[in-house]
């Protein structure tokens, strides 16, 4: 049953909050109380709202009063507060609905109309009543009482307290009939409460589990389920549709809920993962949780039947229908007397594993206690996916006043960048708090073609980490794959995590090639080799919750050799001992740790120490190897063999940014360098070359797993998880972080949507305002200011990606805290040096050697590097785009629903809407009678047109008057060309998404605004014969129109002629011409008019955009019809992707010279060559017998080159982003620290 309320928002505070809030000073501890305030007049009237403040008191009569000691927000300690609160005049509550001095809510009154049509069931009569929050079931006890008619048959109590033998007397008493009345909170309906005759839902909650206990409590052959629900809310009507039962499985899974041995609910169930906590709930004492390390969602004992309600509804095809899950044990008391019971659950997918609970002395508690230990378990076992967790409550908010305070001064005035703090994965934080006990291993391995030279590496945490789907990695501008995969716990003694650590600290200082040294309680992980035959045993995921053991395949004597020594002796003799030696092996010609480091290319047995350096730059004019070791090697004694073999050496590559797609090859030194070795006086490194090679995108990939965990978090906190994680990663990625993705292709989506839904939210609920009011109202919504400040309110900004990645600033703790004294500074690298005497193998390096000291000013400048790395400069600009990014991003994921339900999560105010189907509901302005009349066949001609039938032709007759005929001012076709404008931007930026998927943004850009344009549409209404129906009483638009339609026919079959004799597809023939403006008009106005004839479904305007616009576009809109000369689009392509390094280099030539050229070209005469050159890499070239038409050819083949080949600049041109990192970001730095003079932090930041 469904009882509609009507929504009064309250013309002012209540009366009482208004007097408490002037007090003189102000009162200093206030905290919640005056939000609980307004949420009871809200609820229920400000009769209510004041009787709030006598909880408040910090009194002994207070301290009794009912639900006090269950209310998390302190008393306030205050005299004169106190004074005026027990002086108070307090009003009864006057449910009059046609009185001036009514002070109750239409909702309470409603429930009030409840309660007295059951006045006459008698004194078995039970009713529960269910509310969100302790305040409001705490007040409302207040207010029943109050009423008096109520008190002679109604009998109040409230259900707040999560005191277990206080729930239960309650109960009792409310079965043997002191109570006939529960007013309880969200959190106890799981309990064992009384049956009873009507359940009352005064707040509604988007669950069907809570649904389902809600039904559960009913009792008898009439029984009353009652929701109250806001008369035309549309988040009502929609929560209500979404949890009432609509399949037979679901109402036979509610149906054997009502029993204590439940059922494993349908996977088709609707769930929020909104926890519908008390404010008192979140801020008081709730007992122990469970929290997850990703998203810091928390599991109360309260939580854990439904988490595991949906962790089983999700495990499916595990399961038999409909089956039960809790099996009780009752344990008969002794002293007590008191029976005890006790819950058993077998999980999924785990052969014979029962989960028991402790014993309780009532059922619900023991299956709350077993449900929590089934959670606590499968989160051990990494299997609790962290979507089904009830959602974080309290997000990261940087709109508070403390957080103002201390940024408002820190922004720039002159580039609008404003700086913001970088968000930290709660997952490392999370992490701190637990020891080493056990370890959570996640295997990174590398796959495709440099797979065969990676070795996979062991990345253990102290808590699960989340599945982390593969993510790619570069080798100039070649991908690979880097996947993870989860494995079993593990626990490691004292010994194997001391050597764990010790060899993470090995391979951190192999990464960075310096000493560094972090103590195990500040590892955000460890690290640890792993044999590869663990891949090939597991290359697909097991369908069990039960991880597979990486236990066996850690080499373990790999791990002691590097905890021992960075380096050993290489072993020479014959060419098989050392090609054995040197398999897998990173060589050093140094007998320190931090040095240069080759990995073999080959072993020559054709060269020894006495053989002439040929081919070998280091040696030239030396007559033998020998020789050049005793002339240049410092210590050089003499070596022991003059027969052993040489071996031939490569640089292994060093530590750089492998996420960019365009970072440049390392190079070697313009110094002559080693090409050959001679083994007796090399080493090699303890740690394999394929563990090192993994080893060195470590940096790269932690970062990733960072991104990641933030993705993760941010979706959970904000967005309920119903974006894709891919899509919202792209989003909030800037083209500064340089990655190979970035927001901007989703930000243009997503900018044309929150036009759309602007538009045609201001369309339906402004229906007297003109097109200009319009559009200004638009305009507060969606510009970038207004974006911005949704965006901060919401916590947005910490969470952007935009700061490159710089290798060198690498650190294991990144990520994981931004903190001075977790970075070692040289106190903690001499003291432990003074304690532990290194052997000779890990001896620092002397002064003798120079050049791996680095100076004092490096070390200077990287702190400062250093201390940046937690914050970043964001520009308003930048935030906004985000902001549309992830509309659009949420778009791509599910449609118009999804991307309203994400706009809404930003804070843009689209209120009263939580459906696209809620604006067919609104009323329309338009009138039938009102409109122009059409003359007969015109409708049909139309509908011919466009390929679609009216459902309402009234509005295709309001979109055919022009403003020129008299009388129909009101209804001319302005206000459905407003709304047409949005929806053709939207299905013009959706349709050059999918079809140009691989073209840039400034591509997008260049064919949607050619696409919208005026002259576009003007030439598309004639060419489709839209402007031969056009209603207009005005002579000079007649021949205007008349003449235009003359000059286009010419034009387009000029260009049709020219385009078939070349063999190209026709043009912009229509670009020369001047059209009529009304002509574009009534082509937007069609589109908007057919939108609101579907009663606002876009099946419509997309079927007239597919069989009209669509063919247009596609026949004469293309990057290389854009104009008449390709050249003019090619630099405007270059320009919108902020590409400054471009040319056209023309060549006089009398023949090809080894060009390759079409067969066209080759045929010719040619007597110019041009070349479309970026970044000295050659695009294009074609040849002709004159330099224009050689550019215009040139000009095509590098258009067709970047559409085959869409990461063309994205791998070759960096100008954008050192554009913005050296110009932007300089600026905004100089103008902070212009008083102090300080460059170097400048110039730090901008290395960085």
């Amino acid at each position: 049953m469904v009882i509609l309320y009507e929504f009064s928002p309250p013309s002012e505070e209540a009366t009482l909050l208004k007097r408490v809030l002037a007090i003189q000073p102000p009162v200093a501890s206030l905290s919640s109380w005056p939000r609980y305030a307004r949420d009871i007049l809200h609820a229920a009237g400000s009769c209510g709202s004041d009787l709030v403040w006598r909880y408040a008191c910090a009194d002994e009569i207070a301290q009794d009063s009912l639900g006090q000691s269950h209310l998390a927000a302190r008393p306030i300690d205050d005299e004169l507060f106190r004074q005026i609160v027990r002086d108070w005049h307090y009003t009864s509550p006057n449910l009059d609905a046609l009185s001036s001095e009514k002070n109750v809510s239409d909702k309470f009154a409603k429930l009030v109309q409840i309660l007295r049509a059951f006045e006459a069931q008698g004194t078995q009569f039970r009713v529960i009543v269910f509310v969100q929050h302790r305040i409001t079931a705490a007040v409302l006890v207040d207010l029943i009482r109050m009423v008096k008619d109520l008190s002679t048959f109604i009998r109040p109590q409230a259900l707040i307290s999560h005191d277990q033998e206080e729930q239960q007397n309650i109960m009792r008493d409310f079965a043997e009939g002191r109570y006939n009345l529960l007013l309880a909170t969200k959190s106890m309906e799981d309990l064992d409460i009384p049956k009873v005759d009507v359940v009352i839902r005064f707040d509604l909650f988007e669950s069907q589990v809570s649904y389902a206990y809600s039904r559960a409590c009913l009792r008898g052959p009439d029984p009353h389920l009652i929701h109250l629900v806001e008369n035309g809310n549309d988040v009502h009507r929609r929560i209500l549709s979404d949890v009432s039962p609509s399949t037979i499985a679901v109402k036979t899974w509610m149906f054997r809920m009502s029993s204590q041995e439940g059922a494993i609910p349908p996977s088709t169930i609707h769930e929020s993962t909104d926890p519908y906590r008390s404010d008192d709930e979140d801020a008081g004492c709730m007992g122990p949780c469970i929290t997850d390390p990703c998203t810091s969602g928390r599991i109360y004992h309260r939580d854990a039947t439904a988490v595991l309600l949906r962790f089983l509804a999700r495990s499916g095809s595990s399961h038999e229908e409909n089956s039960t899950i809790f099996h009780y044990r009752r344990m008969d008391g002794s002293e007590s007397n008191k029976a005890e019971y006790v819950c058993s659950i077998r999980l999924p997918g785990v052969k014979s594993h029962v989960v028991t609970g402790d014993p309780c002395d009532s059922i619900a508690h023991a299956r709350r206690l077993a449900c929590y230990n089934a959670c606590r378990e499968l989160g051990e076992l990494g299997s609790l996916d962290y979507r089904i967790l009830p959602r974080p409550t309290h997000v990261v908010r940087i709109d508070d006043p403390e957080h103002q305070r201390l940024m408002n001064h820190q922004q720039n005035a002159h580039n609008g960048t404003r700086k913001y703090p970088r968000k930290c994965p709660d997952f490392w934080l999370n992490s701190r708090s637990v020891g080493w006990d056990h370890v959570y291993p996640t295997v990174i391995s590398v796959r495709g073609d440099e797979a065969s030279s990676h070795g996979p590496i062991v990345m253990l945490t102290r808590l699960p980490l989340p599945s982390l789907s593969s993510t790619k990695l570069f080798y100039i501008g070649v991908p690979i794959a880097v996947q993870f995969s989860r494995a079993a716990q593990l626990t490691l003694d004292g010994e194997k995590l001391r050597q764990a650590h010790a060899y993470t600290m090995r391979v951190c200082k192999g990464i960075m090639n310096r000493a560094m040294d972090y103590p195990l309680q500040n590892m955000p992980y460890l690290l640890l080799p792993l044999d590869r035959k663990w891949l090939e045993a597991h290359s697909s995921p097991a369908d069990s919750i039960v991880l597979p053991s990486v236990e066996d395949d850690i080499p373990w004597n790999q791990v002691e050799l590097a905890v021992e020594k960075a380096v050993i002796p290489l072993r020479y003799g014959s060419v098989q001992e050392v090609e054995q030696d040197v398999e897998d092996a990173v060589i050093q010609d140094r007998w320190v740790e931090f040095t240069r480091r080759y990995e073999v290319n080959t072993v020559r047995g054709d060269l020894s120490p006495l053989s002439a350096p040929t081919d070998s730059p280091r040696e030239a004019g030396y007559p033998t190897f020998v020789a050049y070791c005793e002339a240049r090697r410092k210590g050089f004694d003499r070596l022991k063999s003059h027969e052993q073999p040489l071996i031939e050496i490569k640089r292994l590559s060093p530590l750089l940014n492998r996420l960019n797609p365009s970072t440049r090859p390392w190079t070697e030194s313009t110094k002559a360098t080693a090409k050959y070795l001679i083994p007796e006086l090399c080493v090699k490194h303890t740690i394999p070359a394929s563990t090192f090679r993994t080893a060195l995108l470590l940096p790269s990939i932690t970062r990733r797993i960072n991104d990641m965990l933030l993705v993760k978090e941010l979706n959970a906190k904000l967005f309920d998880h119903c974006l894709r994680e891919d899509l919202l990663h792209t989003a909030i990625t800037a083209p500064s972080a340089g990655f190979e993705f970035d927001y901007e292709r989703l930000e243009l989506l997503g900018d044309a949507y929150l036009k759309y839904l602007s538009s045609v939210y201001l369309f339906v609920t402004n229906p007297q305002k003109h097109e200009g009011a319009l559009h200004h109202a638009r305009q507060r919504i969606i510009s970038n200011k207004s974006l911005l400040e949704y965006a901060d309110s919401a916590g947005l900004p910490p969470f952007i990606q935009s700061k490159p990645f710089v290798a060198k600033l690498w650190q294991p703790l990144d990520g994981a805290i931004h903190s001075d004294n977790t970075r070692p500074g040289p106190s903690t690298v001499e003291q432990q040096g003074a304690a532990n005497p290194p052997s000779a193998a890990d001896r620092p390096i002397s002064p003798a050697e120079p050049e791996t000291v680095p100076a004092k000013s490096k070390r200077s400048k990287r702190k400062r590097q250093l201390d940046e790395q937690g914050i970043q400069w964001l520009g308003d600009k930048a935030v906004a785009d985000v902001a549309e990014a992830i509309i659009g991003a949420g778009y791509m994921t599910g449609g118009r629903e999804v991307a309203l339900k994400v706009t809404k999560a930003l804070n843009i105010p689209v209120p009263r809407i939580d459906r696209w189907e809620d604006f067919g509901r609104k009323p329309l302005a338009v009138a039938p009678e009102t409109v122009s009349k059409l003359k007969p066949g015109r409708i049909d001609a139309v509908e011919r047109i466009i390929g679609h039938k009216f459902q309402r032709p009234q509005f295709l007759a309001q979109a055919l008057t022009h403003t020129s005929v008299q009388g129909y001012d009101m209804t001319s076709y302005e206000r459905l060309e407003f709304l047409g404008d949005a929806i053709l931007d939207f299905m013009v930026i959706r349709h050059l998404y999918f079809r140009e998927t691989q073209l840039s943004p400034g591509g997008l850009t260049l064919l949607k605004g050619a696409m919208v344009s005026n002259s576009a549409l003007a030439a598309l209404c004639v060419w489709s014969g839209l402007h031969r129906h056009l209603l207009f009483e005005s002579k000079e638009l007649a021949s205007s129109i008349q003449t235009y339609e003359a000059q286009l026919k010419v034009r387009q079959d000029t260009e049709y002629a020219e385009a078939d004799l070349e063999g190209r597809s026709p043009g912009q023939y229509w670009l020369d011409i001047e059209p009529p403006k009304a002509l574009s008009d009534v082509v937007e106005s069609i589109i908007g008019a057919i939108y609101i004839s579907d009663n606002f479904s876009p099946v419509g305007s997309e079927a007239f955009f597919v069989k009209v616009l669509r063919p247009f576009y596609d026949k004469h809109i293309t990057l290389k019809t854009l104009s008449h000369h390709p050249t003019k689009t090619l630099f405007e392509l270059f320009q919108a992707e902020g590409c400054h390094e471009f040319e056209m280099v023309k060549q006089q030539m009398t023949r090809c010279e080894g060009w390759c050229l079409t067969d066209a070209d080759m045929t010719l005469h040619s007597n110019f060559r041009l070349s479309v050159v970026v970044h000295d890499t050659i695009l294009a070239a074609a040849a002709s017998t004159s330099s224009f038409s050689a550019s215009r050819r040139a000009s095509f083949c590098a258009l067709d080159a970047l559409e085959g080949d869409p990461d063309f600049m994205r791998r070759t041109c960096n100008c954008r982003l050192q554009s913005q990192v050296r110009h932007a970001v300089k600026k905004a730095l100089k103008d902070i620290w212009r008083d102090e003079g300080d460059d170097e932090v400048v110039e730090a930041v901008l290395a960085g």
